[in-house]
């Protein structure tokens, strides 16, 4: 499964999310803090949306991947 595959399985804002944080899509990797600000909650909500998304997508090879960088 594709990135691209994995990520067209979220809500637009579990993307957006998703994207800021580890830099998809063509985005700079941002902190927590930095998306909280941009999508106006506080860093520890992103911090467990973050978490949700990555259980969400469940136990493939990418969510892996990206669950490491946290």
């Amino acid at each position: 499964m594709s990135s691209k595959h994995l990520l067209s399985s979220l809500s637009s804002k579990d993307r957006l999310i998703i994207s800021l944080a580890f830099g998809l899509d063509g985005h700079e990797p941002k902190l927590q803090c930095e998306i909280g600000r941009e999508l106006g909650v506080a860093q520890q909500v992103v911090s467990r949306k973050i978490k949700r998304i990555i259980k969400k997508l469940g136990s493939t090879a990418e969510a892996k991947n990206l669950q490491d960088y946290i």
